[in-house]
């Protein structure tokens, strides 16, 4: 499937490699294409455990195209995103569990990054996140889902998971930023790439 300069309305579901095979499936983006409506498109690759396997289901490239997805669309489940610039308005959410989405090459987050049901989102490239600091998008991980990379301080992201407040804890290499104004910090509190190394959060300054 190719998707040509200009604007794509979707207003369905696009499902990419519905059967689940090892083949090469993908949709192609060629020029500068804006991704508009209320869709989704579902990427599904075979099981992924191994990286390999993301190739069966892709957004991707020659080389030098670029693609913005507008706030009312979605790219879920498990493959890859790899265009020349990728700049996310809507949701990304990796929602398969045990498997990965990964976002690789240039990227923006201006919307909502999640890893939800045991999905990994694995973000690479992210001009939101430098020398460890993520300053702006939505990043959540919910129902045992993990966002990669792991080391971030937060100076003006959102992210959140859907633990209780009283059981909140926060991976030792999370740490609010220290800039003014400091984050606001949601009823869920803030956690990153929620791994199996936790440590209590520091006290609100």
């Amino acid at each position: 499937m190719m998707f040509n300069a200009g604007t794509i309305t979707n207003n369905g579901t696009i499902t990419v490699n519905k059967g689940g095979t090892s083949a090469v499936t993908g949709i192609n983006i060629v020029g500068n294409v804006e991704l508009a409506g209320t869709g989704a498109i579902v990427l599904n690759a075979v099981n992924n455990n191994n990286s390999a396997n993301l190739g069966s289901a892709s957004i991707s490239d020659g080389g030098s195209s670029n693609l913005t997805q507008d706030s009312g669309h979605t790219i879920s489940g498990t493959g890859y995103i790899a265009v020349n610039n990728f700049t996310n308005n809507g949701t990304v959410n990796a929602d398969v569990n045990g498997n990965t989405l990964q976002v690789g090459r240039a990227n923006t987050n201006n919307g909502t990054y999640e890893a939800t049901l045991g999905g990994t989102l694995n973000i690479s490239s992210l001009s939101n996140y430098s020398s460890g600091t993520l300053t702006g998008g939505i990043y959540k991980a919910i129902n045992t889902g993990s966002l990669v990379p792991s080391t971030i301080i937060l100076n003006s992201g959102n992210i959140t998971t859907n633990v209780p407040p009283s059981a909140m804890t926060v991976p030792a290499f999370c740490t609010r930023g220290v800039t003014t104004p400091k984050p606001s910090i949601s009823p869920s509190l803030v956690s990153a790439a929620m791994s199996s190394s936790m440590a209590a959060p520091s006290p609100a300054a």
